[in-house]
């Protein structure tokens, strides 16, 4: 496979793409984060669309924080009781939401439980077998963007599979997914993830960022060959690992600061889904998880997949 390379400055050299028969279909179930607003809207809508074509299940899961311990001090009250009496409230408030979003989709069950959000959806996810957590995020410019990148982030951190943050107006498959790839293992799971997210005929991009250093104007020209025929050979043994997707599959090489690059790329070429890895180490080149993934998170208008270094451990309490 030819690989693209491109930037602000450089001519693109061209793409090949690979094509096969059948989108990969989601193994496990789907866990929705919710919180009853109009930002679960699109993962509602994604989750909705992604369970009809694969059959699967989506749990919706709310979580409720508890009331400290002070509260109950001051008022004579069972607090057993007025908590169950707020995961009620909360459990209807989110029924009626999904009833007005999807209808009354067989495909859904509604859950509210208490507890720290993220660790409690982390856990929920592993209770249900659930292959990705979806979660509702504002739309950027709006005032509560700030605080729903803040909840994506927390949920990052905790869950053991790849978590989508989707806008309210999501309402399709992605036909076009960047990947941000470093070649780790994260970035590679973040690959996998989005392809199976995509539409039919869609495209996955994938994307490396070279270092800003110029490697031959610095009279290292053989480091630079190294460092290409490098990532020529791991572009090649993730086409290998992706064939079989039923998507056009293109590799790109740009340059510049990563977060930049990839989402003037993302802009210019109308990707409605930008995907990375996080915490993980690179395997050749620069790393582009960890403090990355959180600015794409921040800076990207549309859906953005973040995958957790290693596969999940089934047998996790």
């Amino acid at each position: 496979m030819r690989h693209q390379r491109s930037s602000a400055t450089r001519t693109p050299r061209g793409a090949t793409a690979i094509g096969a028969t059948a989108v990969p279909t989601i193994e496990g179930s789907l866990l929705v984060a919710a919180d009853a607003g109009e930002a679960m809207c699109g993962p509602l809508r994604l989750a909705e669309l992604l369970a009809r074509r694969d059959r699967v299940g989506v749990h919706v899961v709310g979580v409720v924080r508890p009331v400290g311990l002070p509260v109950w001090l001051s008022i004579d009250v069972n607090a057993d009781a007025l908590e169950e009496g707020r995961r009620q409230r909360h459990l209807e408030e989110l029924r009626r939401r999904v009833t007005q979003t999807v209808g009354l989709a067989g495909l859904f069950d509604v859950e509210v439980v208490s507890g720290s959000p993220a660790p409690t959806l982390a856990a929920a996810a592993r209770a249900h077998g659930a292959a990705f957590v979806l979660v509702g995020i504002e739309g950027q410019g709006t005032r509560g963007r700030s605080k729903s990148e803040d909840d994506v982030l927390q949920v990052t951190r905790t869950a053991h599979v790849p978590v989508v943050a989707a806008p309210r107006e999501c309402g399709r498959l992605p036909s076009h997914a960047l990947v941000a790839m470093d070649f780790s293992e994260s970035s590679r799971r973040a690959a996998r993830a989005a392809l199976t997210l995509l539409a039919p005929d869609a495209t996955l991009t994938l994307v490396h960022v070279e270092p800003v250093a110029d490697l031959r104007a610095l009279g290292r020209e053989g480091w630079a060959e190294i460092y290409e025929r490098g990532v020529a050979r791991l572009f090649e043994s993730l086409e290998e690992e992706l064939g079989g997707a039923g998507v056009r599959v293109e590799s790109v090489v740009l340059e510049g600061d990563p977060v930049s690059a990839l989402l003037e790329y993302a802009a210019k070429h109308g990707c409605d889904l930008i995907a990375s890895g996080t915490q993980g180490v690179a395997a050749h080149g620069p790393c582009l998880t960890g403090s990355v993934s959180t600015a794409l998170l921040r800076g990207s208008p549309v859906a953005m997949l973040v995958a957790p270094p290693t596969a999940p451990d089934v047998h996790a309490e």
